[in-house]
């Protein structure tokens, strides 16, 4: 069995009624996704499944940590990643791609695979800009970048530039 495997439920042989599991999102699960972002985590899902005869609900809350680096100065980051969401699972044939909070399955289905839901919501709570506050980077790095971003200013435009402004 890999080591995915573990965040399906088998709602085929579950009663009408709310059921809950808990996953684990750690460097493991991480590493069964090529090119992710994520590398080290340690994130806990917690599901509250509601079974109902025509359709299901799935209530999704993650609490945990990414470990990454900072945009800014690449030094390590502890990330906190908090959140919750509400999907509706279908039964049916048709595939509904208006919504991204409906998960459809066929009626040949028994269970259901939240592997790829928990990571995309991962990623979902994560910031655009991953970086500490400005007084916790490394001085060092920061002080070379402010020297980089001084000679900068110098506003000398390359020739090549200006035939463009011509064009209109």
């Amino acid at each position: 069995m890999k080591k995915k495997d573990k965040f399906i439920i088998p709602f085929d042989s579950l009663k009408d009624g709310l059921h809950e599991y808990e996953f684990h999102a750690d460097t493991a699960f991480f590493s069964n996704f090529e090119y992710s972002l994520i590398e080290n985590a340690d994130i806990k899902a917690i599901i509250s499944f509601e079974k109902k005869p025509s359709m299901f609900r799935l209530y999704l809350s993650l609490d945990g940590v990414v470990n990454t680096v900072c945009d800014r100065c690449i030094d390590d980051l502890q990330l906190a990643i908090e959140g919750q969401q509400e999907f509706i699972v279908k039964i049916t044939e048709e595939t509904i791609d208006e919504d991204d909070h409906i998960i459809c399955l066929s009626p040949n289905e028994q269970e259901l695979d939240l592997t790829h839901v928990i990571y995309e919501s991962i990623h979902l709570l994560m910031p655009i800009k991953i970086a500490h506050d400005e007084k916790d980077c490394n001085p060092e790095v920061i002080a070379q970048l402010n020297e980089i971003n001084l000679s900068d200013d110098d506003d000398e435009q390359d020739p090549r530039w200006d035939a463009l402004k011509n064009i209109k």
